[in-house]
């Protein structure tokens, strides 16, 4: 769900700039933020996890992707200001479902 480009950090990892959505609510790309952060690095015996590592995000603002808008999402899952800016036309190709109950999920920091 992200549009990233990649870039090498300071430590020399790589480091994905993830672009600002502008059709998500700002409320859905917190909660993303908050699974990212608690990704687990390690299996159940505090070793390091097979496969690829986890992606390192930066979000900076002004960065704003080219993607359309995924269609049917509940209507709370898409920016109320863009959604109203939408033409009844482009309402109707979205194709929206139903509000869903976003979770509330516990940052730790």
């Amino acid at each position: 769900m992200s549009s990233d480009e990649s870039d090498i950090d300071q430590q020399g990892r790589a480091t994905f700039m993830a672009k600002r959505m502008p059709w998500r609510a700002k409320e859905v790309t917190e909660m993303l933020v908050k699974v990212d952060k608690d990704y687990n690095r390690t299996n159940m015996f505090g070793n390091q996890k097979s496969g690829n590592p986890a992606r390192h995000r930066e979000r900076r603002k002004g960065r704003e992707t080219a993607r359309k808008a995924p269609g049917r999402k509940p209507s709370n899952f898409y920016d109320q200001d863009w959604y109203r800016a939408l033409s009844a036309k482009q309402k109707m190709d979205l194709g929206n479902e139903s509000d869903v109950e976003l979770l509330d999920i516990e940052d730790d920091d």
